[in-house]
């Protein structure tokens, strides 16, 4: 991620998404800055939210809303179109594709007449682990 002649902020950037690599799920803002700073890592918590808005913004980062409206992160290192399975109570996600959602969400922006759409889902539950 960091690329010749990169900055601080970059530095800063590669840091926040090495993390959420490491997390290997959904994690909040505030959690990730907790951990990042548990393990010596000097950032601020205005810079992990900068950094994972940007990276979000990127596509190189997927947020989500949890019941109770926050938002959590997680990497996503597969640049393809895709969705989430995402357990509510630790964070753990499982990529899954699915053609049929696809049709489904063209389906219905064609029967309203919309053009140029775009669609996320949020498909949530309690995993193996946590039930």
């Amino acid at each position: 991620m960091t690329s010749k002649g990169s900055t601080r902020k970059s530095s800063k950037k590669d840091l926040i998404y090495k993390a959420l690599i490491q997390e290997g799920g959904f994690v909040s803002a505030q959690d990730l800055y907790r951990k990042l700073n548990d393990k010596g890592e000097r950032v601020g918590l205005a810079t992990v939210y900068r950094n994972l808005q940007h990276l979000s913004e990127l596509g190189t980062v997927v947020a989500a809303r949890t019941d109770d409206l926050e938002v959590i992160y997680s990497a996503c290192e597969d640049d393809s179109h895709h969705h989430h399975l995402r357990c509510k109570s630790c964070g753990a996600s499982v990529k899954i594709d699915n053609d049929e959602a696809e049709r489904w969400a063209a389906q219905v922006a064609s029967e309203h007449g919309y053009i140029q759409v775009s669609h996320t889902f949020d498909i949530v539950g309690l995993c193996p682990n946590c039930q």
